[in-house]
């Protein structure tokens, strides 16, 4: 038996074996929901809330008791809060107005759309512990109850943090990314340090880029990074592991090209983007997962260049 059926057509499948009931787990999400927003008859979801430990960046929340009788200390929710009144929609052709967690959800995800976004290639990941190391970013809500608990100072189980004071401040440096590091070997500078998501090289100088060398410091578990580049007579160099300069130093070669891709059993999991300056073009736009950024044949020179990597 479980927690609820998620179509019709399951529900007979299932009725037709005598059983109970199912839950698929595209659904998991809606039947939580809808449950909490029918008042949880019986408190059997807020029973399975219950189950949830506290998390490390929740440590210093003043987390309360529940609620529910016999539950001990969990995860608190909310984590945040926004206007939950008058919101005007269009629903099966209707002009209607929602309200509620069923306003502020979609409110909250369209938000942190927008920002990744801005930010692209980069992307807000899973911002929590962050959230909650920046509290001065929110307007704290000190007045209301939701029936079972009263907002207060700080977080509260009534409207979490509070509401963003400006939502590109809340949530600004909240991109993921990964410890990577390098170097990029410049014309007439040499060895200039790069880590991931900032820019190495220069732009209007007429330096030529040429060579780099990147890696994970410190390694992550099931993952590594390979890299080739296109050199002035040279042509492609292939694929070398991350640890590995690529390129040349002390012979005036220019760089044209380069491509990155992930390895390893992780690799599935993340994303690797990067882009160029180029000679004559200028930026480029990102390149992702061993896709060729650069020229081959137009004696174009790198002169700088940006990688990020990041889950996906």
């Amino acid at each position: 038996m479980g927690a609820g059926v998620s179509n019709w057509r399951l529900a007979r499948a299932v009725s037709a074996l005598g059983q109970l009931g199912v839950v698929s787990g595209t659904a998991l999400d809606q039947i939580l929901v809808r449950r909490l927003q029918d008042g949880d008859p019986g408190g059997h979801m807020r029973r399975g809330l219950d189950a949830f430990p506290v998390p490390a960046y929740q440590a210093g929340a003043s987390i309360p008791s529940s609620a529910n009788p016999g539950a001990g200390p969990g995860r608190g929710v909310p984590d945040v809060s926004g206007h939950a009144a008058s919101y005007q929609i269009f629903f099966f052709g209707q002009t209607s107005f929602a309200l509620g967690t069923s306003a502020v959800a979609p409110l909250w995800a369209g938000l942190i759309a927008l920002v990744n976004q801005t930010m692209a290639p980069r992307r807000v990941g899973l911002p929590h512990a962050k959230l909650y190391g920046r509290p001065t970013a929110f307007n704290d809500i000190t007045a209301g109850n939701n029936g079972a608990y009263s907002a207060r100072a700080g977080w509260d189980a009534c409207t979490g943090l509070g509401s963003p004071k400006q939502v590109q401040l809340a949530l600004s440096g909240l991109a993921t990314t990964e410890p990577m590091t390098g170097v990029v070997h410049l014309q007439n500078i040499g060895d200039v340090p790069m880590v991931n998501d900032q820019f190495a090289g220069t732009r209007g100088q007429s330096r030529r880029l040429e060579g780099f060398q990147l890696q994970f410091t410190p390694p992550i578990p099931g993952l590594s990074m390979q890299y080739m580049a296109h050199l002035q007579g040279i042509g492609d160099v292939p694929f070398q592991n991350e640890g590995t300069f690529i390129g040349t130093r002390g012979q005036s070669r220019r760089l044209e090209g380069f491509a990155i891709r992930l390895t390893g059993p992780q690799a599935a999991n993340f994303t690797v983007s990067y882009m160029a300056h180029l000679e004559g073009i200028g930026d480029t736009a990102f390149f992702r997962d061993g896709a060729f950024c650069g020229t081959r044949g137009q004696s174009r020179r790198l002169e700088g260049m940006l990688v990020h990597v990041a889950p996906r």
